[in-house]
């Protein structure tokens, strides 16, 4: 008898973690951290960000609504209050179809970002953040205890790497829109707040603070938006693309692009003369690019390219 009452009673438990509602994942009151740590050994070059995401305010790109999605970078070494406050793109979600959509700050096409509705054997479509389509797939769904209840887990694997989980409401392990391939930088969700409670913590890590929260943080509103935004478009490149720096915070001639392939080797350094750099994908090898936006010698901003 008492076996039977652990089976039934193991039962419940299970059914409950795969039948709970859907939790949506675009939110105005949720925070990621992320960091996005370098492994590469010297003498190449090496960079690590910490940084978090917040949701702030609605936009509208090609007759559609987004919410408007900013990437806080603060000084690790706490030397400014805050180093970026960025406008990335627009975010949304679909409930319907359990489907979250992302369209960067440059408009030139919304990208799937995840789809919630997948089952146990499907192949992860294209998404912004998975290049490698076809090599994923559902292979296994359950349920993660969060603070807050249980969660729809789903478990993404491949032949060559490591498995990447996806949380329902929460994103991947490997961050919000961050890839899920790692190359000389490890992406990874350190912890998920909703509501100023801590929701998830990535269970590789020890704590939720990001090195920046040594310093001062505020919240994002008008005066601490940095008006500052670089644009690159397209992305991936097909022919060309243009680095677009709009509302430079200081001399344009102080701004610099560098880009580097997947083993840390320059493939471009030169300084801007005007709010646009051209890139000609001609030359480069098609394949993944990382570049870097520098102020004075001091990084701002950095992010994926991608040439085809």
């Amino acid at each position: 008898m008492r076996k039977l009452i652990l089976f039934f009673t193991f039962l419940i438990l299970t059914l409950i973690g795969y039948n709970q509602n859907y939790i949506p994942l675009v939110d105005t009151n949720s925070v990621w951290n992320i960091t996005w740590n370098c492994y590469k050994p010297p003498p190449y070059p090496c960079y690590s960000d910490y940084y978090k995401y917040r949701i702030s305010g609605d936009t509208i790109y090609n007759d559609t609504l987004y919410q408007r999605l900013y990437r806080i970078d603060m000084s690790v070494y706490c030397s400014s209050i805050i180093e970026d406050s960025i406008f990335i793109g627009g975010i949304r979600e679909d409930i319907s179809s359990k489907k979250i959509y992302f369209i960067e700050n440059t408009s030139w096409g919304e990208y799937l970002l995840y789809d919630f509705k997948l089952e146990i054997g499907d192949t992860v479509p294209i998404t912004y953040n998975n290049y490698g389509y076809p090599e994923l797939y559902v292979s296994s769904i359950d349920s993660i205890l969060c603070t807050d209840g249980y969660r729809k887990r789903f478990v993404y694997s491949r032949d060559t790497w490591a498995d990447i989980e996806v949380i329902e409401g929460i994103g991947a392990y490997t961050g919000l829109i961050e890839p899920m391939e790692i190359f000389e930088h490890i992406p990874n969700m350190r912890c998920f707040y909703h509501s100023d409670t801590m929701i998830y913590m990535n269970p590789s890590v020890n704590s939720c603070n990001l090195e920046m929260d040594t310093c001062i943080s505020t919240d994002i509103n008008e005066q601490n938006i940095q008006k500052e935004t670089v644009r690159l478009y397209p992305n991936p490149v097909y022919k060309q693309a243009t680095v677009h720096i709009l509302n430079p915070r200081g001399d344009i001639k102080d701004y610099s692009l560098m880009i580097f392939d997947v083993n840390g080797t320059i493939k471009h350094n030169n300084a801007f003369t005007s709010n646009k750099i051209t890139i000609e994908n001609q030359n480069y090898i098609p394949g993944v690019y990382f570049y870097v936006i520098n102020f004075k010698d001091q990084k701002i901003y950095s992010n994926i390219l991608i040439i085809k």
